[in-house]
């Protein structure tokens, strides 16, 4: 009980911080537009996913307490969609910035937030066109033997399978 008492004040801190620092600069607030479902014990997910779920929770308690600052000292916040902004930001902003991809990802929210469209770069889309099957297939097996993270290793592999099957 004390813990969530706890957590449940830093979430007021950290809400507070945010807006004191979004009135201070006259700027906007810009947050991707989540979707997290309650799924119980019996629901649809299960380990790494339900956990990772469950922490989303905390998160998307700060982003109610956000909004209701927000709203109480007339700061606008926008919600953008989170498609591929991990892989937008990675791809065009990390290698350019020498940043992290996280940090990265945070420039195409805020970037979708300004209302600018945000894309995987033509050229990686040019590039992986002109590949051939064959090394797509090769391209494929460099990724599962050097990509450490799981998930991001899943990831490239699939949208690798989709441009295999693609006429």
């Amino acid at each position: 009980m004390e813990i969530a008492i706890r957590e449940t004040n830093y979430s007021w801190i950290y809400a507070h911080k945010i807006t004191d620092i979004a009135k201070e600069k006259g700027k906007a607030i810009v947050i991707e537009k989540l979707r997290i479902e309650n799924k119980g014990r019996r629901g649809d997910y299960y380990g790494r996913k339900s956990r990772r779920i469950r922490h989303n929770f905390a998160y998307r308690d700060l982003l109610e307490k956000i909004k209701t600052l927000a709203r109480r000292k007339g700061i606008k916040v926008i919600q953008v969609n989170p498609a591929y902004t991990s892989v937008i930001g990675m791809l065009k902003y990390a290698p350019l910035y020498m940043i992290s991809k996280d940090i990265a990802s945070s420039y195409v929210i805020a970037r979708k937030g300004l209302g600018l469209k945000e894309k995987i770069p033509k050229t990686y889309m040019d590039l992986l066109d002109k590949l051939s099957i064959e090394e797509l297939e090769e391209f494929k097996g460099y990724i599962k033997e050097h990509v450490k993270n799981k998930q991001t290793r899943n990831k490239h592999i699939k949208a690798i399978e989709a441009l295999i099957k693609k006429p």
